[in-house]
């Protein structure tokens, strides 16, 4: 199914343009991800599809992302007059959510053009990184205390040491 809709996609720049158009460099730089994702096989960010009304009056555009959100995501959509479907995670299934979220983090962090942006993506990263220690039973605190241990016998990344090789 994935293939078809990608194959779609490809033979219809217009519909390209509609799903992910823009000139911003970071809404290029997703796009390109989203390409690279789809060519690995994987599956897009989103997918768009039709649902009929419940009286098959009206046909309404959906997207669907099936993806972990902030806690605030559908209360801030619904206030916007948009419909959500939602359902929720634990055990396993929010860990391997939490660490796809991390992966996309990444990638968002990666296709930011700005300090300002940037440093949006690694706030949203630290968050999903404290809420895995939370699940795991880390809190914020013994993280820090973990990390400042680490940081005093091992040092910390802060003089850019690249490691080439050893003997």
């Amino acid at each position: 199914m994935l293939d078809r809709k990608l194959k779609g996609i490809r033979a219809d720049e217009s519909q390209r343009g509609r799903l992910f158009g823009g000139d911003d460099p970071m809404v290029a730089a997703v796009r390109e991800q989203g390409a690279r994702v789809g060519r690995l096989g994987g599956t897009g960010p989103s997918e768009r599809y039709w649902r009929l009304t419940s009286l098959n009056t009206e046909a309404r555009a959906m997207t669907r992302y099936n993806k972990l959100v902030r806690d605030k995501v559908p209360e801030i959509l619904l206030a916007k007059g948009r419909k959500t479907t939602t359902r929720t995670i634990a055990g396993p299934e929010i860990l391997d959510a939490l660490r796809t979220k991390i992966d996309e983090e990444v990638a968002e962090y990666d296709a930011a053009t700005n300090d300002i942006q940037a440093a949006a993506e690694l706030a949203d990263l630290l968050e999903v990184i404290l809420t895995l220690a939370r699940k795991r039973g880390f809190d914020e605190a013994e993280m820090q205390r973990i990390r400042a241990e680490k940081a005093e016998l091992r040092g910390g990344f802060d003089r850019g040491c690249f490691l080439v090789e050893t003997e």
